[in-house]
């Protein structure tokens, strides 16, 4: 999917359910740079794996979601 695209449908994931309801988004790229995430959070974008992801990666995201890991 397109770069804008993502971003598109992110924002309208978070418009729709605002606050505590909205999705926890979590966005797949090859290469992100730090402007790029940062561009993203504001959009309901809460985490970012490669595409090439390893499990310890989806792993870390998952325990974090449950606020079981460190930040």
């Amino acid at each position: 999917m397109p770069l804008a695209s993502g971003l598109m449908a992110a924002a309208r994931m978070k418009d729709r359910l605002p606050g505590e309801q909205s999705s926890y988004i979590v966005t797949a790229a090859a290469y992100a740079r730090r402007e790029d995430r940062e561009r993203c959070f504001p959009l309901g974008i809460r985490d970012f794996v490669s595409t090439r992801f390893f499990s310890p990666e989806f792993d870390r995201i998952q325990l974090t979601r449950r606020g079981e890991a460190s930040q």
